[in-house]
């Protein structure tokens, strides 16, 4: 994403600390992972950024991807993750998106024994939470 983070002029700040861990598929991780950095390169506007962080908790480690993108409006919040209603829309330069992305990140996500919550403001950003089991 190096070149459209350059074009945007978007800056990444990486809090994640190298020691905290997570036990999940790595090539699931990686595509969720791109998936929601993605989003955010594509509804933060220029100038913006994309803060990625993460915090242990007893049993779950919370990685949290936040953006000072567009938002999302609270009535379409419940269709971001819903297989049945397709939710798409352009990003801040015209970008465009199918909508099923994050249906995909779900499934993954459950499939290695997590959660995903999102909590948006239309004009703030969007803030994605991603709940993991920490190793044995």
């Amino acid at each position: 994403f190096a070149e459209k983070l350059r074009s945007k002029e978007l800056k990444v700040r990486n809090l994640v600390d190298p020691e905290v861990y997570v036990r999940v598929d790595y090539n699931m991780f990686e595509t969720v992972m791109r998936n929601l950095l993605s989003n955010a390169i594509k509804f933060t506007p220029r100038g913006g950024e994309i803060t990625l962080s993460a915090k242990e908790g007893k049993e779950t480690t919370e990685v949290v991807l936040k953006d000072t993108g567009i938002g999302i409006d609270p009535i379409h919040l419940r269709k971001l993750f819903a297989i049945d209603t397709v939710f798409s829309r352009a990003g801040t330069e015209g970008e465009k998106g199918t909508g099923f992305g994050l249906v995909l990140c779900k499934d993954f996500i459950r499939a290695n024994g997590g959660t995903i919550r999102v909590s948006s403001e239309p004009g703030v950003g969007s803030v994605f939470s991603l709940f993991l089991p920490k190793p044995s």
